[in-house]
C-alpha cells in the first residue's frame, strides 16, 4: 500500500516542477540570454537569415505562371547558378523525358541543359553541366500535393 502512495507522490512532485519550469519567464535578448559565464566561450546563436536575391520581373512571371499552373511531383523550384560571372536560373524538369530549362537573369530561355529522351537536353548549352554546381534554391512552389487533390 506504502508504494502505491510513493508512486502517487512522485507523480505529483513531477508534475509540481515541470510547472515551475513551465511558469518562468524566458529570458529575452536584453534580459541577459545572452550573458556568458566567466572563462567559457559564449554559444553561437543562430545564423542570419540568408537572404535571396531579388528576381527580375521576366523571372518573377514565370514564377507565378508555374505557380497558377497543375502542380507537379516534385514541385517546381528554381536554381541559381553563378558561371563566369552571371547568374543563370534552372528549372529541373518536372518527369521522365522532359526538357529541363535555363533561363538567363531576365527570365529568357537559354537552353534545355538536360532531360528529354536521351536525357542530354537540347545539345545547345553542354557546358552548363561542366560549370554548375549545386547552385542555390531561390524559389520553390510551396503547394501542398494533398491540398491540390481536395479542391480537384
Amino acid at each position: 500500500m506504502m508504494a502505491g502512495y510513493k508512486a502517487i507522490l512522485c507523480m505529483i512532485l513531477g508534475i509540481a516542477a515541470l510547472g515551475a519550469c513551465a511558469s518562468e519567464p524566458v529570458p529575452t535578448a536584453g534580459e541577459g540570454a545572452a550573458k556568458a559565464v566567466p572563462g567559457t566561450k559564449p554559444l553561437p546563436g543562430p545564423s542570419p537569415a540568408r537572404r535571396l536575391p531579388e528576381l527580375s520581373p521576366g523571372l518573377k512571371a514565370l514564377t507565378l505562371s508555374w505557380q497558377n499552373a497543375e502542380l507537379t511531383n516534385p514541385p517546381a523550384q528554381l536554381l541559381r547558378h553563378r558561371i563566369d560571372g552571371r547568374d543563370y536560373y534552372y528549372r529541373p524538369a518536372p518527369c521522365c523525358d522532359f526538357y529541363s530549362e535555363l533561363y538567363d537573369g531576365e527570365g529568357r530561355l537559354v537552353c534545355h541543359p538536360d532531360g528529354g529522351i536521351t536525357g542530354r537536353g537540347d545539345g545547345s548549352c553542354p557546358w552548363f553541366r561542366q560549370k554548375a554546381g549545386q547552385g542555390e534554391r531561390v524559389w520553390r512552389d510551396k503547394r501542398d500535393r494533398r491540398m491540390e487533390k481536395k479542391t480537384q
